[in-house]
């Protein structure tokens, strides 16, 4: 049964604040609750490091965590895991 408000069958979309999304090395297969996908891109922006990661479907999610002194985790082709807490979803009609 559907949420109130939504009809079965109806196209959604999911949100989620970059910040919320935890990368982690890939280790095998994502499971539920999780993506995998391969560092695109990466960038140093004031105190937070963002990292652009290309989904198995070619979707681009954009992950932000907060700047350490180690520096990026990732590089660039590194393959990874995206993962957030289920009540950061915000569900929007599509």
């Amino acid at each position: 049964m559907p949420a109130a408000g939504l009809s079965l069958g109806e196209e959604l979309k999911l949100s989620v604040r970059p910040e919320m999304i935890t990368l982690s090395a890939a280790g095998g297969t994502a499971s539920d609750g999780s993506l995998a996908g391969v560092v695109k891109d990466r960038a140093f922006i004031g105190n937070r490091i963002v990292y652009w990661v290309t989904l198995a479907d070619g979707e681009t999610l954009r992950c932000q965590e907060a700047r350490t002194v180690a520096g990026m985790r990732f590089n660039a082709g590194a393959p990874v895991v995206a993962s957030w807490p289920s009540e950061a979803n915000v569900v929007l009609k599509g």
